[in-house]
């Protein structure tokens, strides 16, 4: 698929990559690991040097390297059967998007809006804790659809949530929160997720537009705490009562398995986008295939959009 949203970002980050100097370096212990590839495996893989992504340079690294899969992955959802048509009744998609980072799954939603209604606009609402992607997000902002709304609220997304209602969305997008949340340790995660999922319910899905659909897209790993935050979330959907209907997708590779024979599997696990030999080169190492597991919800309700 060639998307001009999806090659201008992925270009610009390639550009600012190729050419920006790192003069301070903001790993953990000041030391420069060598390369913005080691920097990202420490954040994957080990933690203790370099634990965020507040580096210019390396979030641009990110894009070029991770921006297809994130958002071919919420294109699939997008694009599914059990979402599509409830997805396609709004008059314009209000976005909630959790955890947002460089704002994947915006870009999902502009080539879904492209491919089948070009005429609606996209209001996006992103919450990340971390700032460490304002540039890409400016950047994104200047570059949008000029009738799309983009805003990016630097919060903690468990304080976001409590302050106030957030109303009218109509589609809420969580991706790769939990894991995150999960690899840190974060105490809230581990001991109140419960808690957060109630304030989800309160100050969200109580909120709503009337076609409410959940995009929960997450790595597929026990061992990232997949089945945490899958039960919790459908064990809180049932004690509130709240009417909608759920599925869970998955993509079929070697490396993800599960037991649960009620998970559906996606049609393919193919990238959506089209990248040039130079990012191509960043994504050295790195499957060329979909590898997320989907909680996928879908809430009636009865006001308007």
């Amino acid at each position: 698929m060639k998307d001009s949203l999806y090659n201008t970002l992925i270009n610009h980050c390639d550009n600012f990559h190729s050419t920006y100097k790192c003069n301070n370096c903001s790993r953990d212990n000041g030391r420069c690991s060598g390369g913005c590839s080691e920097c990202s495996y420490e954040i994957h893989r080990n933690g203790e040097v370099r634990t965020n992504y507040d580096c210019e340079k390396l979030t641009s690294y990110y894009v070029c390297r991770f921006l297809n899969k994130y958002a071919s992955e919420a294109l699939h959802a997008l694009e599914c059967d059990f979402l599509k048509e409830k997805i396609l009744q709004n008059k314009r998609f209000n976005v909630l998007s959790l955890g947002c980072g460089p704002s994947s799954d915006y870009i999902a939603f502009n080539a879904f809006r492209n491919q089948h209604c070009p005429e609606k606009m996209i209001h996006y609402k992103g919450i990340d804790i971390s700032t460490g992607w304002d540039a890409i997000n400016k950047k994104i902002n200047k570059i949008k659809n000029e009738n799309d709304k983009y805003n990016i609220f630097y919060q903690d997304v468990f304080e976001k949530i409590k302050e106030k209602p957030i109303k009218n969305t109509n589609i809420l997008v969580i991706q790769n929160l939990f894991s995150t949340l999960n690899k840190k340790n974060d105490s809230r995660f581990q001991n109140s997720l419960e808690t957060f999922f109630d304030d989800l319910n309160s100050n969200i899905i109580k909120r709503r537009a009337k076609n409410l659909i959940i995009i929960i897209n997450d790595i597929n790993s026990w061992y990232c705490a997949r089945d945490k935050w899958i039960n919790t979330f459908r064990d809180n959907i049932a004690k509130n009562n709240i009417k909608c209907e759920t599925q869970i997708r998955y993509f079929d590779n070697t490396n993800c398995k599960h037991k649960e024979d009620f998970w559906q599997k996606h049609n393919d696990s193919n990238w959506f986008f089209k990248d040039t030999p130079a990012i191509l080169n960043y994504q050295t190492g790195l499957p060329k295939e979909c590898t997320g597991v989907q909680l996928l919800i879908k809430i009636g309700g009865n006001n308007d959009n």
